[in-house]
């Protein structure tokens, strides 16, 4: 692959889009884990709603950030004694 493929693929939107997504997705997670209310969909959403994640964004994530912070919580609880 040249260089000039990596600055073009590096300068795509959708390239944007998907990063964002990935750290909306993360924040949303660990808020989710640090508020203990990511295995209630409606406590979810309310909980994402009052941090003021943009609607749309908890729409399209809920269930995702859910499942990211259920797997987030048991890996912390297989860690910790």
């Amino acid at each position: 692959m040249s260089v000039s493929t990596v600055v073009l693929i590096d300068n795509n939107p959708l390239v944007d889009a998907r990063e964002r997504r990935r750290r909306t997705l993360a924040r949303m997670a660990a808020d989710l884990v640090r508020r203990q209310t990511y295995a209630d969909q409606k406590a979810a959403r309310r909980t994402l709603c009052v941090l003021g994640y943009a609607p749309g964004d908890i729409i399209m994530l809920v269930d995702d950030a859910r499942a990211l912070a259920t797997l987030e919580a048991v890996r912390a609880a297989m860690v910790t004694p």
